[in-house]
């Protein structure tokens, strides 16, 4: 609980301790992706728990494919990972990474799927617009 100067409730918020890893979670940072090649699109991946709680201490890899898009590439903010940054796979680093998508030219909605070992497949679909 967070307190304003005069003791009124500013916010509260509740964090939970996460249990073993269950699946992954996708989210676009936008609802649609322009037919443009030039148009960057970053899809954010988490492991959480069965019950979605974020699950910070994960570094599985993940693998990625797409169609109607094109991977321009994928991150996960640690300095000591050698791979490619255009590779179509990535290691989570404290329970995330990101994929960088962009249009394939084609009018077709963008679809990423999400591969780890040990968890469902994953796939998000971004409209074109």
């Amino acid at each position: 609980v967070a307190y304003n100067k005069d003791g009124s409730v500013a916010m509260e918020d509740v964090v939970r301790t996460a249990g073993e890893p269950a699946s992954l979670v996708l989210t676009s940072e936008r609802e649609t992706l322009s037919g443009s090649i030039d148009d960057v699109l970053f899809i954010q991946v988490k492991a959480v728990d069965k019950d979605g709680n974020f699950c910070p201490l994960v570094n599985d890899d993940v693998s990625f494919t797409v169609s109607g898009a094109v991977i321009r590439g994928t991150d996960n903010g640690d300095q000591r990972d050698t791979r490619g940054l255009t590779r179509p796979e990535r290691k989570l680093y404290n329970g995330m990474c990101v994929v960088a998508i962009s249009s394939d030219g084609t009018d077709a909605d963008a679809v990423i799927t999400a591969k780890a070992e040990g968890y469902p497949e994953i796939s998000i679909t971004v409209k074109k617009g």
